[in-house]
């Protein structure tokens, strides 16, 4: 029951006459469905190396095509894909600063540095995938409503990546709208002689008003990337060394996490207020 569990926390209230879209890499083919548990028993009869689409496409584009970016009708959230080592599937090229996270720990790690609990967490097979979900969709009624939907999606990816580089690590950015995620009750494939099954770890977790309260959880690049020491916040009166957040960023006791969390997105968001013109 875990892929029909999946696709109706992601997509229970689909918009009427959108699609979802499921792909199967073996033989590239896509199919489009209205209903979200016809989607998930679809998929699973697939069984090897499953798609679903983070983004709801307008029409059915056939057997053969997928949605394109500019052309996705809406979003449920935002998403993560976060691979760690894994043989020679996911290794670290020779020469490179940045590792991937060693392990499913590091990479549940990566997750709670956002500092929101995700919504739901899949294991991919050689790494998790996790979304932060809205509370109702987010339709993307207008060009501008799709530009705002990619920038704040890049963003989110980036401020990722610049979390995941305080620890050594690295990540890819999928932040496009059209990105295919691992549908769980499935099988990763890409070892053909070392098949994995995807599961769903957690769901029903926090959801979000809207993007802006996910908004908040994000700090600027180049604040993330100042170097130790050099980083001093004023946090409910005190000045907060380097330390004190790679510690919330690494993760502390949940609670206090959320208090540290919660002080330094004020702080950057009286910030922004302030140099608004």
């Amino acid at each position: 029951m875990s892929a029909r569990q999946f696709l109706e926390e992601l997509w229970g209230e689909q918009p009427e006459g959108t699609k979802i879209l499921i792909w199967h890499l073996p033989t590239k083919r896509s199919a489009w469905f209205d209903d979200c548990n016809e989607a998930a028993d679809y998929a699973v009869s697939l069984r090897k190396d499953v798609y679903v689409g983070v983004g709801l496409s307008p029409e059915d584009y056939g057997p053969t095509s997928r949605c394109p970016s500019d052309k996705i009708h809406t979003i449920s959230g935002m998403w993560a894909d976060i691979d760690y080592e894994y043989g020679d599937v996911h290794k670290t090229p020779s020469g490179s600063d940045l590792t991937l996270p060693p392990d499913e720990e590091g990479a549940h790690q990566l997750i709670r540095a956002v500092g929101m609990e995700p919504t739901m967490v899949i294991h991919s097979g050689h790494g998790l995938q996790a979304y932060w979900l809205f509370k109702e969709p987010w339709v993307l009624e207008t060009d501008s409503d799709r530009k705002l939907a990619k920038q704040f999606s890049r963003r989110w990816q980036r401020n990722l990546a610049a979390r995941a580089k305080h620890f050594g690590w690295r990540v890819d950015s999928v932040h496009d709208l059209a990105r295919l995620l691992r549908v769980p009750e499935t099988i990763n494939n890409k070892i053909g002689d070392d098949p994995i099954d995807v599961k769903l770890l957690t769901s029903a977790g926090a959801r979000s008003d809207d993007y802006d309260s996910l908004e908040m959880l994000l700090i600027e690049e180049e604040d993330l990337n100042e170097s130790r020491g050099d980083v001093v916040v004023e946090a409910e009166g005190e000045s907060k060394s380097w330390e004190y957040w790679q510690d919330t960023l690494g993760g502390v006791d949940k609670n206090d996490r959320n208090n540290r969390m919660t002080s330094l997105a004020g702080y950057y968001f009286k910030s922004m207020l302030i140099d608004i013109d």
